[in-house]
């Protein structure tokens, strides 16, 4: 394997072979394709697009899916095998990734002349639908999200417009709009991912950005190849943008379901909190209450409809879902007291998981032992205090409504995680860091098990 190309490995009828292509072609369907009737197809991919937003889910307890190249791959676990859905011919690249909750289906946003929203079913691979967004500047959707019941989608388009669609999928039809950014930002100025080609390097294709080559290896799964260096120095370029203050107030970083009301949606992003309804065929924005201007770059649903919110300089945020803030919470390194970024957030049953800056992924959960009346606690890991509206102090909560900072797993101080996702039983998390690799840790283990996911 050389720095320009990157080895495919087949499985024809006779034995096996190995067939080198210049890098990215024969993945993102260049004209020397082989054939329709070619008798091999793609064994294995080595590599992870890190650039796509919300880019690892999991399928079930022995199975993830994450796009690599131009494909999106499911993966097990235990049989090593992967299975491929091939990005469409006119794309120039995979831009995010959103699963079902019942797991059914897996919706792939690609760049293109407009948008495309491609909804897949996981099992046997066909495409269902095709949503492509109407009369829009930007070429791409920068974010994608099922409801609960997954009957509806939202898609979130890039600049110049930053758009929000509301989509009926499996009836292909576009419920409502609403413009969720005010300023054109460059995707860059929200610190969310590296741009495509800056993290693909010089001479990469878009569409395989995440799996580039450095000095002959390719950043693999399991944590072996090397680290990818453009992609990181394209992350703290983007970080020291925002954290001079470059463009606050435009880019969206993420948007969502609450999982108990598909009518209602949020959406946060650089100087960016904002909540919807669907009602009376359109989406009208509610909840104007006035919130510190900061980049908000990820968030999360957690039990009785609270949303928790990540900010760039370490700020936890919980929110009533009429918007109303409750608490907030400074997240900190357990060893050196400093702020993480937080640019991954998860809720489960128990709580939420926060992923960060300095390969931090922490598990918060809800405080029972908090004493009813008491306003604000502060330990060496946060500092949690209850807020009102205006930002004073808010009458006595209960417990309930704050989190404490328990177990925190620490993969390498020079990677960002941009990813979670749990599996069904709860036992395992993996996590996608800037160095385009995938690592896993186990939360029902006494002992901090983490490792590269092979």
């Amino acid at each position: 394997m050389s720095s320009t190309g990157i080895t495919v490995r087949y499985i024809p009828r006779a034995p096996v072979v190995e067939k080198m292509y210049p890098y990215g072609l024969f993945l993102h369907g260049a004209s020397d394709l082989p054939p329709p009737n070619f008798p091999f197809g793609p064994s294995h991919a080595f590599g992870l697009k890190g650039d796509v937003g919300n880019n690892i889910a999991y399928l079930d307890e022995q199975t993830v899916i994450y796009p690599a190249g131009a494909n999106t791959i499911i993966y097990n676990t235990e049989s090593k095998v992967q299975r491929f859905i091939p990005v469409t011919d006119k794309c120039e690249g995979i831009t995010a990734m959103a699963l079902s909750g019942n797991k059914r289906y897996v919706a792939v946003s690609e760049r293109g002349e407009r948008p495309v929203c491609n909804v897949y079913d996981t099992h046997s691979l066909r495409r269902k639908k095709s949503l492509v967004a109407p009369e829009t500047e930007s070429k791409e959707f920068v974010c994608v999200a099922f409801s609960s019941d997954a009957r509806y989608i939202i898609t979130q388009s890039g600049a110049p417009d930053w758009t929000l669609y509301y989509w009926s999928w499996e009836k292909s039809k576009l419920m409502s709009t609403v413009r969720t950014a005010n300023t054109p930002v460059d995707r860059t100025g929200a610190g969310l991912y590296p741009p495509a080609q800056n993290a693909a390097g010089s001479g990469a294709s878009p569409a395989n950005a995440g799996s580039v080559m450095v000095g002959g290896t390719t950043p693999g799964i399991g944590g072996i190849a090397s680290v990818v260096a453009s992609a990181t120095q394209a992350a703290a370029a983007s970080a020291t943008a925002v954290a001079s203050g470059a463009a606050l107030g435009g880019a969206v970083s993420q948007i969502s379901f609450n999982p108990s009301d598909p009518a209602q949606l949020c959406a946060v992003g650089n100087g960016v909190f904002k909540l919807f309804r669907y009602q009376d065929g359109t989406l009208k924005a509610f909840s104007f209450q006035k919130v510190e201007p900061k980049n908000y770059l990820c968030h999360c649903w957690v039990p009785e409809d609270r949303i928790v919110v990540g900010t760039e300089d370490g700020k936890l945020f919980l929110f009533e879902s009429n918007g109303e803030q409750r608490a907030e919470i400074q997240h900190l390194h357990s060893s050196t007291l400093t702020p993480i970024r937080i640019q991954a957030l998860l809720g489960y049953s128990k709580g939420f998981i926060c992923g960060g800056s300095g390969g931090s992924v922490a598990i918060y959960e809800r405080n029972d032992e908090l004493p009813t009346g008491v306003v604000g606690q502060a330990t060496q890991s946060a500092v949690v205090t209850a807020q009102g509206a205006a930002g004073a102090a808010a009458p006595s909560a209960p417990a309930k409504e704050f989190y404490k900072k328990g177990r925190e797993f620490l993969l390498h101080d020079k990677v960002m995680v941009m990813s979670l996702a749990l599996s069904p039983s709860e036992d395992n998390v993996i996590c996608s860091v800037d160095t385009c690799q995938i690592f896993s840790m186990m939360l029902a283990s006494t002992e901090m098990k983490v490792g590269p996911l092979v």
